[in-house]
C-alpha cells in the first residue's frame, strides 16, 4: 500500500481551474453511472427524512453531481436547490484563518509573535503568553465559548469588541501550547483581530479580502444579510421522524467562528481558491493545510481515504453545524474529488453521507443507509417493548445499539421519560452483549426516580465493561443519596 498523501503539497499548489463565474453545466445523473451511484446514496438518505438541502461533487475537477433535496422552507413550500443559501456553521472558521494568513503574507501580522499589540482591548496576561498560531490551531487554552449566553441573550446583537470584553471574564483552560481544545471563542478573537488590523468591520473585510474577489455571491454573514426570507428555515428533526422549527437565534456572537450562510456552488468555487494558487501564498496554503492533525486546525482537518486498489490518499475536510442546519465538505486530493452537503436540518449523518459518495467516486462498494428509527418507535410506542423486540431483535432492519440509544435519549431530552425507558428496555434485549445500553437504561430509572432498579443496571453495565467510568460516578451518587443503598 503506497500513502499518497506525501503528494499533498505538490498538489495543493496547483489550481483546479480557474474559479468559475456561473453554475457549471451537469448531466442528468442517469447520463452518467458515476452520478447515478451518487444520486442512490443521497436518496437512501433522503427518503428516510435523514437528508434536507443542497449537494454537490466534483469529480476530477469537473462537476458531476448538483441537486437540492426537501424543502427549504416548509411552511411556503419552497424547495431546496444547488442555489439555496444555508447557514454554514464551523466552515466558517476556514475563512477567518484564510483572512489571517492574508494578513500574514502582507507582513502585517505575524503567527508566532503575541497577541498583545493586535488586540489590546484582550487581557494583557493572556494576550503576552498567546500566538495567532494558538488561535488558529486550538491550543491557546482560551474557553470553548462565550460564557453564561442564554437562549434569549443570543437573540441580541453583539458587536466584536463586546464578544472580547466577555472573553476577558474567561481564564484560560489550560496553558497554552500545552494541547488542543476546540474554541469557537478563540476565532472570535481573531475576528477581532482582524478588525483591529484592517481597521473596518469584519463582514467588509471578508468581503473585500475573499467573497468579491472570488465572485462569491451568495455567501456572507447570517447578522448582516440583506434578504434574510430568501436563506432556507432552520429545522430540527426527532430521530423518531417529527419535524420542528429551530428556534432563530442572532449570530453575530459566532463572528469568526461560525454565522455563515453560504451555497454549494460558492462553496466549489472557495475550495478551488483556497487549494489553489489563486488566494494564499504556498508557505500559507501549506501551513494551513499541512500542520499535523486530523483535527479542525486552520479551519480543517486532515485525514485518509482508501481508493479501490486499497492506496491511502489525503482528505481535507470541514464541517460545521448551526441550530437547525449542518455542513461539510471533503476534499479528496490525490483525486482532485470534491463534495459539499449543506443541510437546513441539525440532524444529518453528513459524515457517513459523504464516505459513502467517497466510496462511489472511487469505485470501492458503497455501505447501505442504516434502517431508520421511525417503523421501531412506532411499534414501541404504539405496541410496547415485547412486540418491538420479537419484530426486529436480530432482523435486518434492526438498527445500529447506537442509534436506538440516540433516539432514547432524544426522547428523554424531550420530557418523554416513559418512552424513552422503553426504548433502552429494548436496546438492552436486542444487544444484550452492550454494556452500554444497560448504562443508559439505568440513567433511565435514576431519572424517574427509581433508584435501586438503576443501581442494579449500572453494576450490569460495569459487569460487562468494569471500565465504565460514567457508572461507576453514577453509582457513586446514587449510593451516597438517603436509602437502601
Amino acid at each position: 500500500m503506497r500513502l499518497r498523501s506525501i503528494l499533498l503539497v505538490a498538489v495543493l499548489a496547483c489550481s483546479w481551474n480557474a474559479v468559475f463565474a456561473d453554475p457549471p453545466n451537469v448531466l442528468p445523473a442517469d447520463a452518467d453511472p458515476i452520478a447515478a451511484r451518487i444520486d442512490e446514496v443521497i436518496r437512501d438518505y433522503a427518503v428516510q427524512g435523514r437528508f434536507q438541502g443542497s449537494v454537490l461533487v466534483a469529480r476530477n475537477g469537473a462537476v458531476v453531481y448538483r441537486k437540492g433535496f426537501g424543502l427549504a422552507d416548509i411552511g411556503r413550500g419552497i424547495d431546496n436547490t444547488p442555489e439555496t443559501r444555508h447557514r454554514i456553521g464551523s466552515l466558517a472558521k476556514a475563512f477567518t484563518a484564510a483572512i489571517i494568513l492574508l494578513l500574514v503574507d502582507e507582513g502585517r501580522l505575524d503567527l508566532d509573535a503575541p497577541i498583545t499589540d493586535s488586540l489590546p482591548a484582550f487581557r494583557a496576561d493572556h494576550a503576552a503568553r498567546i500566538t495567532l498560531h494558538q488561535l488558529l490551531s486550538h491550543t491557546s487554552g482560551v474557553g470553548v465559548g462565550v460564557p453564561d449566553r442564554s437562549d434569549s441573550e443570543r437573540r441580541q446583537p453583539y458587536m466584536p469588541d463586546e464578544v472580547v470584553q466577555l472573553a476577558n471574564l474567561v481564564g484560560l483552560l489550560h496553558e497554552t501550547g500545552a494541547r488542543y481544545r476546540y474554541s469557537n471563542l478563540g476565532y472570535n478573537l481573531l475576528a477581532a483581530i482582524i478588525e483591529q488590523t484592517e481597521g473596518k468591520p469584519f463582514d467588509a473585510v471578508l468581503r473585500e479580502r475573499i467573497l468579491d474577489p472570488l465572485g462569491m455571491r451568495s455567501t456572507g454573514l447570517v447578522s448582516t444579510d440583506p434578504n434574510p426570507q430568501d436563506r432556507s428555515s432552520s429545522y430540527d428533526r426527532m430521530s423518531w421522524g417529527e419535524t420542528e422549527e429551530a428556534p432563530q437565534l442572532d449570530e453575530s456572537f459566532a463572528i469568526g467562528a461560525r454565522g455563515m450562510y453560504s451555497t454549494v456552488d460558492d462553496l466549489y468555487r472557495w475550495d478551488r481558491a483556497v487549494s489553489g494558487d489563486e488566494l494564499l501564498s504556498e508557505e500559507s496554503r501549506t501551513r494551513m493545510l499541512l500542520h499535523g492533525s486530523r483535527n479542525a486546525r486552520y479551519g480543517w482537518g486532515i485525514d485518509t481515504y482508501t481508493d479501490r486498489e486499497g492506496d491511502v490518499g489525503t482528505l481535507v475536510y470541514a464541517n460545521g453545524g448551526a441550530r437547525g442546519g449542518a455542513a461539510l465538505t471533503f476534499r479528496l486530493v490525490d483525486d482532485r474529488h470534491f463534495i459539499v452537503l449543506l443541510g437546513n436540518i441539525r440532524q444529518i449523518p453528513l459524515t457517513r453521507i459523504a464516505r459513502n459518495i467517497t466510496r462511489a467516486l472511487v469505485g470501492a462498494p458503497v455501505n447501505p443507509a442504516t434502517p431508520p428509527l421511525k417503523p421501531l418507535y412506532e411499534v414501541l410506542v404504539g405496541r410496547g417493548v415485547d412486540a418491538a423486540v420479537e419484530r426486529f431483535a436480530g432482523k435486518a432492519d434492526l438498527p445500529p445499539e447506537l442509534e436506538i440509544n440516540r433516539l432514547g435519549y432524544d426522547l428523554m431530552n424531550r420530557g418523554r421519560l416513559d418512552a424513552a425507558i422503553r426504548v433502552f428496555q429494548f436496546n438492552v434485549q436486542a444487544y444484550p452483549q452492550a454494556w452500554n445500553t444497560y448504562d443508559s437504561l439505568a440513567e433511565g430509572y435514576m431519572e424517574a426516580g427509581d433508584y435501586l432498579t438503576a443501581v442494579t443496571f449500572y453494576n450490569l453495565s460495569l459487569d460487562l465493561n468494569p471500565r465504565n467510568a460514567n457508572g461507576k460516578m453514577m453509582l457513586q451518587r446514587l449510593q451516597a443519596r438517603p436509602g437502601p443503598f
